[in-house]
């Protein structure tokens, strides 16, 4: 399913921290060797001196049984070996966990479940217990250089020692496509290329890499990789999945996390979000977005004063109830699935993920069958217990997930913790809490004290808190916090490097697919003298990176951190090339139109419709009035139509624009090729690169959602693993 082959090698490691099996190996090439040499050297003496056949023949298949039985049972030494490494290892780390769990108040154990906002809990008082610490979508840290995000996280580690029990932290954020937080680091294409690519070497490498500029900048705990198999494609998230298709998903996942996982330092992933986000009904999602609340808190005060005119109301602040906010597309709703689609097709991933070592996974703000993935029981002891995936990691909630199940947090905290979550990501903020909760907005404190209250009670059983800490501890243990909680601050030197960026471009270059090229018009020759690049996604970096780069809704525009926009590219390879963002582009003999979407995350990417933009249809237009033939005439002789127009779309997934690419002469998906993505989609327009990518999502025809693999062929303009390659000859095939 997925490309094995790629020129890039993925370096060694492992997980685990500090394995090693060198010695064992030695051991048996000392006894294979000899062996061999025995075999060789019969089967010599017998053909020079006696001319035996038959006896050579014999020698040789007892030879061919001894390296076999050999060889087998040296790889069965190994395993065992390997395995009883690791039990002896998992001891040692349980009875060390054990130790410090005796010594732990209740409190404090439940402090270890709580994750917290950076800029929300106080460093003096509570963060010497916390579990973990996260960075917000909008984080900035001074003046958001790298070495400012280095020390910030050195002061929360130094901090965090000085605790009765000494235990390091886990500093989470989601790197999603790199460590894409802050200027100037590699920001890799989204997944959506990635699963294009079908290069599981390619990934691991890109999760190595995001792994490293993350613990450069003091991030041990990366919110990636995400496994959700979408399935329409409407849905706001789009670009994060890798693919329509579980078994790629399974696979790419589970080399993300062994890529990241791989670093040498302190790192864990948190597989996300468990589970089926990617599978919710149109109309039943539930991402609020404050205009909507403040809009709803307003018709209330109408109302109010209405009702009470001789009131004043300058501090009425009417309750919003969740039930009252309008449902809206996708994002945060319900996947209504029968089991053999749940478990073979969005379980499936997970599996890969756990096998691969993922040290944490993420629960969806999504429901499944009406019951909240943050409380849903049945699905979580699927996950963890014997009888499913055995899972010994840890389960995290997502952002003030919790606030999903109940709009009283004394009701939802004791569902989520009874359900099987192990770690709570909380705001602790106002600006993080949700207007439905009844009361004041739960804080580190609030939280470790109803933690208390809840075990006294009788709520959560103190054996639940016990085991929810002793996995967060033991998953310190296994990736390497207690060893070296914070990375060397050499590791610095590396983010953003040339190397790295090289590897974004490669990531570009294998995602982008060529889905039509009429009469050869691809490759494009770098030496054409008019050649016009038109539209704005051709010269905007932040349209080209999307979603969750430098702040998480994005941002537009080229002046905030260091990249490529294809513009860039052409104007150092194609010096003859203009650029008219109207799409005139007056002389032009060839057109390169680029169409994309404003960067978007979560449910603000949830669309009823998805058509061009208004500028990008308006610059179309343009384009292909200059155009001297339609498809409505003949074409020439010589099979061309005028004006060549390369259509390219820059977006986080497919959109409605069949009749703007049946008028086009070629037409190239680069999706959110990243931070090098002007280079890698320049390449391979050019043939530079051979174009390898297929896609991993289908593609509708106008109108027709949700559309999947499954959908009929009237609903599909280009089935999901098409693509087509070209070299620099022209000589092209499908892939």
């Amino acid at each position: 399913m997925a490309n094995e082959g790629t020129s890039l090698k993925p370096r060694s490691g492992s997980g685990r921290k500090g394995e090693s099996i060198t010695s064992q190996v030695d051991f048996w090439i000392i006894l294979l060797i000899p062996a061999i040499a025995f075999n060789v050297i019969s089967v010599l003496y017998n053909f020079l001196f006696y001319q035996h056949w038959h006896w050579v023949i014999i020698v040789t298949i007892f030879a061919l049984v001894v390296c076999f039985l050999l060889i087998g049972s040296a790889a069965a030494f190994l395993r065992t070996s390997k395995s009883e490494k690791e039990s002896s290892q998992e001891a040692q780390w349980e009875a060390e966990v054990e130790a410090i769990m005796k010594n732990m108040t209740l409190g404090e154990r439940a402090a270890q479940m709580l994750q917290i906002e950076a800029g929300a809990v106080d460093m003096d008082t509570y963060l010497p217990f916390v579990g973990s610490i996260m960075y917000s979508g909008n984080r900035e840290i001074n003046d958001n250089k790298k070495e400012d995000w280095y020390n910030f996280a050195k002061t929360l580690q130094d901090s965090s020692a000085t605790g009765p029990h000494g235990i390091p932290i886990f500093i989470g954020a989601d790197s999603v496509h790199g460590q894409s937080h802050l200027r100037d680091t590699t920001i890799f294409p989204h997944n959506i290329n990635l699963g294009c690519s079908r290069n599981k070497s390619l990934v691991e490498l890109v999760a190595k890499v995001t792994a490293e500029e993350s613990a450069a900048t003091g991030i041990n705990y990366i919110f990636a990789p995400c496994l959700d198999v979408v399935q329409d494609i409407r849905w706001g998230r789009t670009y994060e999945s890798f693919s329509q298709d579980p078994q790629l998903v399974n696979e790419l996942g589970s080399a993300f996390v062994t890529g990241a996982q791989s670093v040498d330092t302190a790192m864990l992933t948190s597989a996300k979000h468990f589970i089926a986000a990617g599978a919710t009904k149109y109309g039943t999602g539930y991402f609020i977005k404050p205009e909507m609340t403040a809009e709803l808190k307003d018709k209330k005060r109408e109302k109010y004063q209405k009702e009470h005119p001789h009131w004043n109301l300058k501090h009425y602040d009417p309750k919003v109830k969740f039930e009252e906010l309008p449902r809206q597309p996708l994002d945060r709703g319900n996947a209504q699935l029968n089991q053999k689609e749940l478990y073979t097709k969005h379980m499936i991933p997970y599996w890969g993920a756990v096998s691969a070592g993922t040290g944490s996974i993420m629960t969806s703000y999504s429901s499944v069958n009406g019951v909240p993935s943050h409380a849903n029981a049945e699905l979580l002891q699927y996950l963890k217990g014997d009888k499913g995936m055995n899972y010994q990691g840890f389960v995290i909630t997502d952002y003030a997930g919790i606030d999903m199940i109940d709009r009283n947090y004394s009701i939802a905290l004791p569902k989520a913790i009874n359900a099987g979550i192990d770690m709570v990501m909380l705001p602790g903020t106002t600006s993080g809490c949700n207007p439905w909760l009844d009361g004041t907005c739960p804080t580190a404190m609030s939280f470790i004290k109803d933690m208390i209250k809840h075990v006294g009670a009788g709520r959560i059983a103190e054996d639940r808190v016990n085991d929810a800490c002793k996995r967060v501890l033991m998953a310190k243990k296994r990736h390497g916090l207690f060893k070296q909680p914070l990375a060397p601050k050499e590791l610095l030197n590396k983010v953003g490097s040339q190397e790295h960026r090289q590897l974004a471009r490669e990531a570009a270059q294998q995602g982008t697919v060529v889905l039509s090229n009429k009469h050869k018009t691809l490759p494009l020759n770098l030496n054409e003298e008019k050649v016009c690049l038109a539209g704005e996604a051709g010269d905007n970096l932040g349209m080209q990176l999307g979603g969750w780069s430098l702040r998480w809704q994005g941002f537009s525009g080229n002046d905030q951190t260091k990249g490529t926009t294809l513009w860039q590219a052409m104007q150092k390879r194609m010096p003859h090339a203009v650029y008219d963002k109207t799409g005139k582009c007056e002389g032009a003999d060839t057109v390169i139109a680029v169409v994309g979407e404003a960067p978007y995350a979560e449910g603000y990417g949830d669309s009823k419709e998805l058509n061009l933009s208004e500028d990008d249809a308006k610059m179309l237009k343009k384009v292909y009035e200059g155009k001297r033939s339609s498809l409505l005439e003949t074409e020439a002789e010589d099979g061309s139509n005028g004006r060549r127009v390369i259509l390219i779309t820059m977006a986080g997934r497919p959109l409605w624009m069949e009749q703007q690419i049946a008028k086009a002469d070629a037409f190239v998906a680069a999706f959110v090729p990243g931070i090098e993505g002007g280079q890698g989609v320049l390449d391979a327009l050019t043939a530079d690169y051979q174009p390898s990518g297929k896609l991993s999502i289908t593609w509708p025809r106008d109108g027709k959602a949700p559309v999947t693999e499954e959908s009929a062929g009237s609903s599909v303009l280009f089935e999901m693993g098409y693509g087509l390659s070209y070299d620099k000859n022209g000589w092209g095939r499908e892939l």
